[in-house]
């Protein structure tokens, strides 16, 4: 049980989830709606200085400046937050008494408040709303605070994990992706934030992109010739002028042997603005959490080798840009020679300019695959093993043993629901 303002290890509280947005987003009814979905969840009781608002609820007690700073100097708070000018805190019995039961706390918060809490429960889930701008109340100082802070996304995705913005969904079926996003992210295996994943890998992607080519990194090419004919293949199905978006397109090499990607509207996507300048054109570049498209905007999605992206927030983000029944093609390394080669690590290195680089890069089986793919409101179609075709093969293709490990990429084919 999370007790005291230390960081707890992995089990150590049911966990809680906290929903921020602007003035407007949804983040109330979301709240709500989470609370109506599974009996597993409750509001804290909080303490703040404002004056009550109409219709509001038990969830708060109305206190004094002066009592407030008794009860934070006492240490009774979990938090101790001022917004718009009022204070907000949790109360830690309050935590307590829920986390004894089981119950993981769901709480409305400021997101320039959400790693106060992040610190005192290791299952701490933080979800953002940004469906359209702040509502206008002429000489609201709030609105105008939320104008400037929720309109910097790149603030927005470090600080939550999932970003949901779809304009068209009920609360009750944002409830239903959140709670799905989290189990997910208790999954064995699957704890690692995909804010650090983003970080990280931009950062190792940025000083390779010049050189990360076939010619320069041949265990990518021995995938990419193991994966060759099934991603074409599972392509070939597509209409002429469909519309398709290539995740993490890297320096282009699927676009560059697919023939008939001049038949559609092919436009590409990359995580790094280094690795997006490698190409002739003009490419998307943003977290996979925040894809800079609207809703139901493509027929398909496809991402060769995007194994660092292999996460719920950013398979949510797929799903909302993809058109009903619209497909997802992915490869990444195989769980075989990931155990193989890796030992079942989740990092990547790379030898470049006498160091060594690592990024984040996930090999999920099948059946973790479909649970990721569930997460997201997507059904797994098939998913397939390949093994290396081409020679010469790298040296990460070898067993410590020296025989050829086969399969090395899996290639899955996923359709939205």
């Amino acid at each position: 049980m999370c007790t005291d303002g230390t960081v707890k290890t992995v089990g150590g509280c049911p966990g809680m989830i906290l929903v921020g947005g602007h003035s407007g987003s949804g983040k109330t009814a979301l709240v709500d709606a989470l609370l109506n979905a599974s009996r597993s969840l409750a509001r804290p009781r909080s303490i703040t200085t404002r004056e009550r608002r109409s219709g509001e609820g038990e969830e708060y007690e109305f206190v004094s400046l002066a009592q407030f700073e008794e009860m934070s100097s006492s240490g009774m708070l979990a938090n101790d937050d001022e917004m718009y000018g009022n204070r907000y805190g949790i109360e830690w019995r309050s935590l307590n008494e829920l986390w004894a039961r089981g119950v993981t706390v769901v709480k409305e918060v400021h997101p320039l408040n959400f790693h106060k809490l992040e610190r005192i429960c290791s299952h701490c889930y933080t979800v953002m709303l940004t469906n359209g701008r702040p509502a206008v109340r002429e000489g609201d100082a709030r609105i105008a605070k939320d104008r400037s802070y929720f309109g910097d996304l790149n603030r927005l995705l470090a600080m939550a994990r999932l970003l949901l913005r779809s304009k068209t969904r009920e609360p009750q079926e944002l409830a239903k992706i959140v709670l799905r996003a989290f189990a997910w992210t208790r999954s064995t295996g699957f704890e690692v934030d995909c804010r650090v994943v983003e970080r990280v890998n931009d950062a190792t992607y940025s000083r390779l992109a010049e050189y990360f080519t076939d010619n320069e990194r041949l265990t990518t090419r021995n995938f990419h010739d193991a994966s060759h004919s099934r991603l074409l293949a599972l392509l070939d199905d597509l209409p002429s002028g469909s519309e398709v978006l290539e995740l993490g397109a890297g320096t282009g090499w699927l676009r560059s042997v697919y023939p008939r990607s001049r038949e559609l509207n092919w436009t590409e996507h990359d995580g790094s603005h280094e690795m997006a300048k490698t190409r002739a054109h003009e490419v998307l570049v943003s977290s996979p959490r925040a894809l800079p498209v609207n809703d139901e905007s493509f027929d398909s999605v496809v991402g060769s080798l995007i194994d660092g992206m292999l996460y719920t927030e950013a398979f949510i983000e797929v799903a909302r840009v993809l058109r009903p029944r619209g497909r997802f093609i992915l490869s990444f390394p195989s769980p075989t020679w990931a155990m193989l080669a890796r030992d079942g690590q989740k990092l990547a290195k790379f030898s470049h300019g006498g160091q060594v680089l690592e990024a984040f890069s996930f090999s999920p089986t099948f059946a973790e695959i479909q649970e990721l793919a569930s997460s997201a409101e997507m059904d797994l179609r098939g998913a397939y093993e390949e093994g290396a075709t081409t020679p010469p093969y790298s040296p990460a293709l070898y067993s410590p043993e020296g025989g050829l490990i086969s399969p090395v990429v899996t290639v899955a084919e996923l359709a939205r629901r």
